[in-house]
């Protein structure tokens, strides 16, 4: 008797003692997920925005705090604001460049990889063909024959975008069949993100 008396106290201690240490890391397991719960919310506002950019969608995110995710989201602003800026100078650009194209009375077309992708109403009027008959054919079909290799040449401008080829004065056939002397000079550019030639 003596002895269970005297591990009586022992095994209640060691119960309390079990009871405290499971609370305590019943709690350490609550905080642990709050803290985690209150990092990764952030991360997955940053990773959905993110995602986001790709279909155009420029939100800021609000989150102040002085921690390294806080500097993540200011990054993550300040690129938002400079897409922002330079989309807004990119439609400002396409604008002007189509309004300038089309009251132009110079024929102006953009090539990729031969193919013609734009070309503005003096182009149509020239050749006699209508847009949608442009975009569908390759620009050097325009020349007769002994012309094709100075038109080809032309198009591959693309791949020097800081000198201008030309002015060339070469052939052209037009939608019915008669031949005109058109003037071309040519630069490579970038349109719709793609190497083209002007």
């Amino acid at each position: 008797v003596p002895y269970e008396s005297f591990l009586s106290p022992i095994y209640n201690l060691l119960y309390r003692l079990f009871y405290f240490i499971s609370i305590f890391l019943f709690l350490i397991l609550i905080m642990a997920l709050l803290f985690s719960h209150n990092l990764t919310r952030p991360l997955k506002w940053l990773t959905h925005a993110t995602e986001n950019l790709g279909e155009g969608q420029y939100e800021r995110l609000e989150y102040n705090s002085k921690s390294e995710v806080g500097d993540l989201v200011k990054a993550y602003n300040g690129a938002v604001d400079k897409i922002k800026i330079t989309t807004d100078e990119l439609v400002k650009n396409e604008y002007l460049f189509r309004n300038l194209a089309e009251s132009t009375a110079a024929g102006i077309f953009i090539t990729q990889d031969e193919r013609m992708v734009y070309a503005n109403k003096s182009t149509s009027d020239v050749t006699g063909y209508s847009k949608e008959e442009l975009y569908n054919m390759n620009a050097w079909e325009l020349a007769p024959t002994e012309y094709k290799a100075t038109v080809l040449e032309l198009l591959l401008v693309q791949v020097d975008m800081d000198n201008i080829s030309g002015p060339f004065e070469i052939q052209i056939f037009t939608k019915d069949g008669q031949k005109k002397w058109v003037t071309m000079s040519a630069v490579g550019m970038l349109w719709e993100e793609k190497r083209s030639t002007i």
